[in-house]
């Protein structure tokens, strides 16, 4: 998977505005949009905030190709998260078991974005649909989350 933080200055601009021919959009804010390309991706994109979007990608080729693409415009920029940033899918029971890590993660809709701190860490949670939940977080603190969720889920999760 790769992981980008779309950066934008207005959420309707010409960065905007360059995302729909590429098959993308800004999602609505506090929301998630799973959506797949012609060529077979899977696109995830989750709100962060009025001026970024949490992209993941599951084709180098896609995202390196909307990178190049991306660069051509002049008020908003594509950073490449991949190395930096790691995402947690989890399903089922363990998706469920969120409740115990705390921030009210538990309580997400279904295509709903939250922002909070889960096991004394920033996480970004997202829920694409009802059995599942995506976590992104720093690369840093991934053995110490990991380590969280194992003693309140049971192990069905992807890293």
């Amino acid at each position: 998977m790769r992981i980008a933080s779309l950066r934008y200055f207005d959420p309707h601009g010409a960065f905007a505005a360059a995302l729909p021919p590429l098959g993308l959009a800004i999602p609505p804010p506090l929301r998630c949009v799973v959506a797949g390309s012609a060529a077979g991706s899977i696109d995830i994109l989750a709100w962060r905030s009025p001026t970024e979007t949490v992209w993941i990608c599951d084709s180098a080729a896609r995202f390196d190709g909307l990178r190049r693409a991306l660069a051509a415009t002049d008020d908003g920029c594509l950073v490449d998260q991949t190395h930096g940033r790691r995402l947690i899918r989890l399903r089922g029971a363990a998706a469920r078991s969120l409740a115990h890590l705390g921030s009210g993660f538990a309580e997400i809709g279904i295509g709903a974005v939250r922002i909070g701190r889960m096991a004394d860490i920033a996480v970004l949670a997202c829920r694409p649909d009802a059995e599942e939940w995506l976590l992104v977080l720093d690369r840093l603190y991934l053995e110490h989350f990991v380590g969280c969720l194992k003693t309140v889920t049971p192990l069905e999760m992807n890293i």
